[in-house]
């Protein structure tokens, strides 16, 4: 406040500045908030699962690149070997089965 008389300003006036530079503000924030709404329901119908595997390693490259067998679709194609993911089958208890003998007795 005291800059404010120091400078000659109407206090008045700087108080409607402030509010108006609030309110501008607050709309920014606003438009901002539903911006990003829209793009996360666009991002939300869009994330379409394009995994189509698993493949087989068909051949690799010296420089990276992997040839990739799709059996389903018998066809090979090429991708960046960073990008490929190890695939591990998930353990089915069901199937396996450990015979286990008795210890003998000293």
């Amino acid at each position: 406040m005291v800059g404010i008389k120091k400078l000659n300003m109407d206090l008045t006036r700087a108080g409607l500045k402030r509010c108006l530079d609030l309110n501008e503000l607050e709309e920014m924030r606003n438009d901002a908030y539903l911006n990003s709404k829209i793009a996360k329901e666009r991002l939300k119908n869009g994330m379409i699962n394009w995994w189509m595997g698993p493949f087989l390693i068909h051949e690799v490259h010296p420089n990276g690149v992997v040839e990739v067998f799709n059996p389903k679709g018998n066809q090979t194609f090429k991708v960046n070997g960073h990008r490929l993911k190890p695939f591990i089958e998930p353990y089915n208890a069901d199937k396996e089965e450990i015979n286990l003998l008795e210890p003998q007795k000293l």
